[in-house]
């Protein structure tokens, strides 16, 4: 039986499963930065905070399967695909945009090397651009995030740099440097300059770690 949410929230939202999600335990007491359950004055302004990104969810798929991960250093929901061997792609609120949502590379860089090399990072969030909640946006999650029906041979990440540029990457590409490197330039060549950067940006995290 899933926890009910505090007032107006319950009321507010109408997708079950939403509402499970919202209340799974996970989110609430393994995060640093999370000070305060549901019931609480914390907890309340939280759900508050994230009603753009829940509305979201109860408006345009009130009945799919995906997952909500912490954002470790802030505590924001991110949504992401349901299976953990679909990662790259995350999505949250806006800290700095109210009527924006963020639409993020989100993965844990460890599942993407060899088992027998080490690396010291374990969850990475950097947002790449920002989209308004509308009908467009919805078909952009829906092909996106509520893909995965059936694990496929290999775990992979989409790494979203705008909204038509979403990059596939599979396996351990981060024991590939070179090759991985020279497909993201491929993938972004005839994109923006800023778009141009963040993929510069992915490329140096993953020259860092050997």
């Amino acid at each position: 039986m899933r926890r009910k949410l505090p007032q107006p929230f319950e009321t507010e939202l109408k997708s079950e499963k939403l509402k499970s999600r919202i209340g799974e335990l996970g989110l609430w007491f393994t995060i640093p930065a999370v000070r305060g359950d549901m019931d609480t004055p914390f907890g309340k302004k939280r759900l508050k905070e994230h009603m753009l990104l829940f509305r979201f969810l109860d408006t345009y798929f009130p009945n799919a399967d995906y997952a909500f991960e912490p954002n470790m250093q802030d505590g924001r929901f991110v949504l992401i695909p349901e299976h953990a061997f679909h990662q790259g792609i995350g999505i949250s609120i806006s800290k700095t945009h109210p009527r924006h949502l963020e639409v993020a590379h989100f993965w844990y860089p460890g599942e993407y090397i060899s088992k027998n090399k080490m690396i010291g990072i374990d969850q990475i969030y950097v947002c790449n651009f920002l989209l308004e909640p509308n009908p467009a946006f919805a078909e952009f999650v829906r092909k996106y995030v509520m893909t995965e029906k059936h694990r496929p041979v290999s775990s992979y990440c989409t790494f979203p740099f705008d909204p038509t540029h979403v990059l596939t990457l599979k396996g351990p590409f981060l024991d590939k440097k070179a090759a991985t490197t020279a497909t993201i330039r491929e993938f972004l060549k005839d994109t923006e300059p800023a778009v141009q950067r963040n993929g510069q940006g992915l490329i140096e995290f993953i020259w860092r770690y050997e």
